[in-house]
C-alpha cells in the first residue's frame, strides 16, 4: 500500500510501474521514483480494461473515480529517465514563446500563458541584475506588455517560479 502526502487543490500525477520480470510494482510521483515497491506486478496478455473492470455481464466494475490521462504498457522496461520524459511529455505545459514586435513607435511583447512564469527585464546583461515586470495584460490566453515609447535596450525572459 502507498501513502501519499498531497495538498487540497494541487495535482498530483501518480504512475504505477509494474515489472512482471522482477515481480513488483513502483510507484512514481510527478515523474519521480518514490523508491516504493511492492511485490506484486501486474502481468498483461488479452483485451486490457484501463478504469474499472468488464463483468461478464458487458458492464465495468470497480470503476475508477478520478482522471486517467494516459496508459501505456511496453514490452521492456523503462529506465526512471524515460518515465520522467514521458511524464514530462504529458503532464509539463510547453515553455511559452516570448514574441516581441516593433511597429512605428510601440514595442510589443507578448507569450502565451500556459503555466505560471513571471516576466523578467533588464537593460544590462552584464550587471545580472533582472527586475520583475508586472505591467502585462491577459486576454484570451495571451500576455502582452506594451512598451511606448520603447527603451533604448531592453532584454526580456521568461522565468518559471
Amino acid at each position: 500500500m502507498y501513502s501519499i502526502p498531497t495538498t487540497f487543490g494541487t495535482n498530483v500525477f501518480l504512475d504505477f510501474v509494474a515489472n512482471a520480470n522482477a515481480g513488483t510494482t513502483e510507484l512514481f510521483v510527478n515523474g519521480v521514483d518514490t523508491g516504493s515497491s511492492v511485490a506484486f506486478a501486474v502481468s498483461i496478455s488479452g483485451p486490457v480494461t484501463v478504469g474499472g473492470s468488464e463483468a461478464s455481464t458487458n458492464s465495468f466494475i470497480d470503476e475508477f473515480n478520478g482522471s486517467i490521462i494516459a496508459a501505456a504498457t511496453y514490452n521492456s522496461g523503462l529506465s526512471a529517465s524515460e518515465i520522467l520524459a514521458h511524464y514530462d511529455a504529458f503532464i509539463k505545459p510547453a515553455p511559452p514563446t516570448l514574441n516581441i514586435t516593433q511597429s512605428d513607435n510601440v514595442v510589443v511583447v507578448s507569450w502565451n500563458v500556459t503555466g505560471s512564469y513571471t516576466l523578467l527585464q533588464t537593460t544590462n546583461l552584464a550587471s545580472g541584475v533582472w527586475t520583475t515586470n508586472t505591467s502585462f495584460t491577459s486576454l484570451n490566453g495571451t500576455a502582452i506588455l506594451t512598451i511606448s515609447p520603447p527603451l533604448e535596450m531592453c532584454f526580456f525572459r521568461l522565468r518559471i517560479p
